[in-house]
């Protein structure tokens, strides 16, 4: 079985690595310097979120959507937006595309065949304090791509993905720990390693369950159950999509891979077999970062097994072509 990995890193431009599960190697590093852009920081030079379509892929860069083909891979449509800033993961129903837009704490959607691009939801829901004085300085005519976190106004959850589920909408989100505005806590030495979760919206956008928990990533699917990835305690929030009912599945390694890697993307090889991904703390400010594709059973335990990713700082999403 082969893979696309969307990871960010240390390249000269947007790059993909296609990886063999069955038999554990990376087969193919695609790098693609149409795609290159100034606006982008050099350790987020990667793709992001990626969804499957009939014969090709949605993918995700900092600021754009492109749709690749099949086997090819080949570059065949890029749709840009003045308000994209840090696009992490995708969801696509009905020829609508649901995309986390990290900085803005938002959802967006955009319609496939016009292109128009709108608001789906924002996080700033979730704090009536402080939601007000955000719509007042939020402006949709504002060119939002070369804005960081530190710089937004609007970080505060740091959303990662969107999902899409029994008539439901699950977001993702990591939590303060990386907002500018919960520097002060962390100096203190308060631990803000829980402070994630997940929203559940029902067919109308209206909040329905709001789990609190660890900082969770990427999203994958589990027999018929989601799977979120927990950032800081390699483990994964898992959620029956119907019921609602939650479960955590612990991901065995050692005491030093634990102290050193954080989890963020996965996939289910079989129906026995997962692989998660798992990133170096801090690796965007190492001159040799490196990730890891580990080989899990269902239960969490390893299965001996690894695919080691040079000069990878993020490990994002799974497609299987």
């Amino acid at each position: 079985m082969k893979c696309i990995v969307t990871v960010r890193g240390h390249f000269d431009y947007p790059t993909f690595v296609v990886v063999d599960l069955d038999s554990g190697k990376i087969t193919d590093k695609k790098q693609y310097k149409e795609l290159f852009t100034e606006i982008i920081p050099n350790n987020k030079l990667g793709f992001t979120g990626i969804k499957r379509i009939n014969n090709g892929f949605w993918t995700a860069t900092w600021d754009r959507l492109i749709r690749f083909s099949l086997p090819n891979l080949n570059v065949e449509e890029v749709i840009s937006h003045h308000q994209f800033s840090d696009v992490h993961g995708l969801c696509i129903s009905n020829n609508k595309l649901l995309l986390a837009n990290t900085n803005l704490d938002a959802i967006f959607e955009v319609d496939l065949e016009s292109k128009m691009v709108a608001p789906f939801w924002f996080g700033w829901s979730l704090n009536k304090k402080t939601e007000k004085e955000l719509h007042k300085n939020y402006n949709s005519e504002t060119n939002y791509n070369i804005m960081t976190k530190k710089e937004s106004l609007f970080h505060r959850l740091h959303i990662n993905s969107v999902h899409l589920s029994s008539k439901k909408t699950f977001i993702s989100y990591l939590g303060s720990s990386t907002s500018k505005y919960n520097y002060i806590k962390k100096k203190l030495g308060i631990n803000r390693k829980r402070d994630g979760g997940l929203v559940v919206l029902n067919e109308k956008k209206q909040r329905i369950k709001h789990f609190k928990c660890e900082g969770l990533h990427d999203s994958f699917e589990i027999n018929n159950e989601l799977a979120f990835t927990q950032y800081f305690s390699n483990s994964l929030f898992v959620v029956n999509p119907v019921t609602l009912k939650r479960k955590i599945v612990s991901l065995e390694m050692s005491k030093e891979l634990n102290n050193f890697f954080l989890t963020r993307g996965g996939y289910q090889i079989n129906e026995n077999e997962i692989v998660v991904g798992h990133t170096l703390r801090h690796g965007w400010t190492m001159k040799e970062p490196y990730s890891l594709i580990r080989f899990y059973n269902l239960e969490g335990k390893f299965l001996k097994k690894e695919i080691k990713l040079q000069g990878v700082v993020g490990i994002y999403e799974f497609c299987e072509i």
